[in-house]
């Protein structure tokens, strides 16, 4: 559900202007599983975003459970995957409410710096509230630090941070 489209571009799928993708389906112009697309690992399929998703956050203002669209979407496949793997947008826009709702859990990404730290506290809150709102069972998965450069003090003062916060 991110509208720049890095998990697509990262597995080597690109998307056409006549290609449909996941604003498509958001709009409910076509079914998800007609969206899926095969990857080049064994798999891994992926539903591919590309920034007109950017628009569906407007469009979803006035829908009622504007916050279960993607969760209802992926009610279609999730008997089909073992896993399902939502790539959410950085913003805590409604994308990433609707990712924050269809999840079971969060594993957060997180650069070895400074301004990340405080990036983590509101992520953490918007986490609560949602959970608290919308989906009692969205539990952290934990946190993955990411740009680790163990020559780096700061990487490893950041690292030490989230262990005293969080443990291991």
């Amino acid at each position: 559900s991110d509208p720049q489209g890095n998990a697509s571009s990262g597995v080597g799928v690109k998307t056409k202007n006549n290609d449909d993708h996941l604003y498509h389906v958001f709009c409910s112009q076509v079914s998800i599983n007609n969206v899926i697309r095969d990857t080049g690992v064994k798999n891994l399929r992926i539903v591919p975003s590309n920034i007109d998703l950017v628009a569906a956050e407007l469009e979803l203002i006035n829908e009622e459970k504007r916050e279960c669209f993607l969760g209802n979407m992926l009610n279609v496949v999730n008997g089909d995957c073992h896993y399902i793997l939502i790539d959410g947008p950085p913003s805590l826009g409604r994308l990433t409410v609707n990712a924050l709702t269809a999840a079971r859990s969060v594993l957060i990404p997180m650069q070895c710096e400074y301004f990340a730290m405080e990036g983590l506290a509101q992520l953490i809150n918007s986490i609560r509230l949602v959970k608290k709102k919308f989906n009692q069972h969205l539990y952290i998965e934990g946190l993955l630090l990411t740009m680790f450069d163990t020559r780096n003090r700061l990487s490893h003062q950041v690292s030490d941070e989230i262990s005293r916060h969080f443990g291991d």
